[in-house]
């Protein structure tokens, strides 16, 4: 009998140090920073090993471990009527998971977390208390352009052209609506470059490859006196472009 105490004891222990060096969230949340890397490998490390990490957020609580039945893959559960099930199956992050970010704009936040280049998006469903197991792919050079009908520009850049998409994401549901080009010109006197012109296309039909020219702008400008936000909000409220 004092043997098997002993061993309870030293096994509490054990967990006690792991909670401990585990105390970091890999999931970012409202209010947090994020983690540096040498941080979050070593809670990875830990997960690998069995770690689970509580949370709640948009008053839902929530379970990360590793799957019971697959190997390397880690599932999201949710909580509804004392009973847990699973949500999302994910791989660990290369970075961390991040919960401070609400995209749609729905008052919820959404899960993102950095995805081959991209911000991967899992929207929060308010009706399912659960993350959308669609995803919606976002490059990290994005900006918010139209709160109302949540309109998004972002800036796929190259040497010499910048490739623009603009799009909503309202109701969850990506809808393409204009693309443009900006061509750059070295300017080998100051060190920068200047923005030289712009085509603009409308998406026809919300369809990401069926564009139709609608302008062509003269811009001329250095770079730093230009403004690509404001250059996509203009496009967006543009009555001309819309028709």
């Amino acid at each position: 009998m004092k043997l098997f105490l002993i061993i309870i004891f030293f096994a509490c222990i054990l967990d006690a140090c792991t909670e401990q060096r585990s105390g970091y969230r890999l999931f970012t949340l409202p209010g947090e920073k994020s983690l540096q890397d040498s941080v979050s490998d070593k809670i990875k490390q830990s997960f690998k090993k069995g770690y689970v990490e509580y949370f709640i957020i948009n008053n839902t609580e929530f379970r990360f471990q590793k799957s019971r039945r697959t190997k390397n893959i880690y599932e999201l559960q949710s909580s509804k009527n004392d009973k847990w099930s699973t949500n999302l199956v994910l791989p660990l992050p290369r970075y961390t998971y991040d919960l401070t970010r609400d995209l749609d704009l729905d008052h919820n936040f959404d899960l993102t977390f950095y995805q081959s280049g991209n911000i991967r998006v899992h929207f929060f469903d308010q009706s399912k208390r659960q993350f959308d197991s669609t995803t919606l792919d976002i490059l990290v050079d994005h900006a918010l352009l139209d709160s109302t009908r949540v309109i998004y520009g972002t800036n796929n850049r190259s040497r010499d052209i910048w490739n623009l998409d603009i799009f909503s994401i309202k109701n969850r549901s990506k809808i393409p609506l204009f693309k443009s080009k900006l061509f750059l010109l070295n300017n080998s006197n100051d060190g920068g470059f200047e923005i030289t012109k712009a085509f603009i296309y409308k998406c026809m039909n919300g369809v990401d490859s069926d564009t139709v020219l609608v302008d062509e702008i003269n811009i001329k400008k250095q770079f730093k006196d230009f403004s690509l936000r404001n250059f996509m909000k203009t496009i967006v409220h543009n009555p001309d472009y819309r028709r």
